[in-house]
């Protein structure tokens, strides 16, 4: 098996922000594998708030060549034994441990000529609703992207620390979309109830994302919010899911927050058994890693995929969407994942 790990800079098509930060630019990691006549990709989108950066997570997965010069796949119960195996090499990052978990699995796929999804749950594949994302903005920007999604059913507005309730409602007047408010952890507790209640009032809110940050979410823990609170920077890997029961309804899985596709499904099979409700979601980060995304959402209540529908240059072309409904293409759909430029 031939490996290659590339950097590459992928750009919004407008500048992203959120809480705590401002995109105009974000530097993802690429791994390919060739196997023979089968080829796949991988990809990683580090995020400095879990202490991730490309240039490591390049040079962790760089190092792993010579454990893969003489790897051989043959079905799903090898990979989930490979992820084991790779974690300590990949340790602590687990970007690296997604770029190629993700790729192992696209190139089953490849070998298998059919669709991710289908290898992974052994069902047809069906299309996914996703949500697509408004950063924080001005008027002037709201219009245009309320213009853009004019037709989309669902729509997530992030927030930060001042209320937003006058854009919440410019947007429920303009867009009939149901809505999902993010907040990245800047709200406090002081007034989370009052926020929510007023959010709530509009009967269009389908849920709050992370109002606290994980280290004050304890304050969430049998308050009675009339809107359900997923968990997102509070949900990182398996081992956190314990720790949000009585706090939040659900949570949200990102294959670079937990470790590729192989802990996902793990964290799906757990989530559901804690009673929770499931979104998948994403970083900006190309088709390659959105694809990983909506086989997983497969088994998810939501998805928030709109990651590679935000940017200006994304390398790979596998899906069509249609009113925030997403659909593999036909390349996409036998098992083929190769980038548009083969410069990737």
């Amino acid at each position: 098996m031939q490996p290659s790990v590339s950097i590459q800079t992928l750009r919004p098509q407008e500048i992203f922000r959120i809480s705590r930060a401002t995109r105009r630019e974000v530097q993802n990691v690429f791994l390919h594998l060739k196997d023979g006549p089968s080829e796949a990709w991988g990809e990683a989108s580090p995020n400095s708030f879990y202490h991730e950066t490309a240039e490591e997570v390049a040079r962790r997965l760089a190092e792993l060549r010579p454990a893969l010069d003489n790897l051989s796949i043959e079905d799903g119960v090898d990979l989930e034994a490979l992820w084991d195996h790779h974690r300590p090499l990949l340790e602590p990052s687990r970007a690296a441990m997604c770029a190629l978990d993700v790729a192992l699995w696209h190139l089953l796929a490849a070998k298998q000529g059919c669709s991710l999804p289908e290898l992974l749950w052994k069902q047809p594949l069906t299309p996914i609703e996703t949500f697509v994302t408004i950063g924080r903005s001005n008027r002037e920007e709201l219009d245009r992207k309320l213009a853009e999604y004019k037709n989309w059913p669902r729509l997530k507005l992030k927030s930060g620390e001042a209320p937003i309730l006058a854009d919440v409602e410019y947007v429920l007047h303009h867009s009939a979309a149901k809505l999902s408010i993010d907040a990245n952890c800047a709200w406090s507790s002081d007034n989370l109830l009052a926020r929510s209640q007023e959010l709530a009032a509009s009967g269009k809110i389908l849920l709050l994302e992370q109002p606290l940050a994980p280290e004050n979410d304890e304050a969430l823990r049998g308050l009675d919010l009339p809107l359900p609170v997923y968990a997102d920077e509070s949900c990182v890997t398996e081992t956190s899911l314990p720790n949000l029961v009585g706090k939040y309804c659900g949570i949200n899985i990102k294959l670079v927050k937990c470790g590729g596709i192989t802990p996902a499904r793990r964290m799906i099979r757990e989530a559901r058994e804690k009673g929770f409700q499931i979104m998948i979601g994403c970083m900006l980060e190309s088709s390659c890693l959105i694809h990983a995304g909506f086989a997983i959402a497969q088994q998810a209540d939501h998805a928030d995929l709109d990651g590679a529908l935000l940017l200006a240059n994304d390398p790979f072309d596998l899906f069509e969407i249609e009113r925030g409904t997403m659909t593999l293409n036909r390349a996409a759909a036998s098992g083929q994942i190769v980038p548009i430029d083969r410069g990737t």
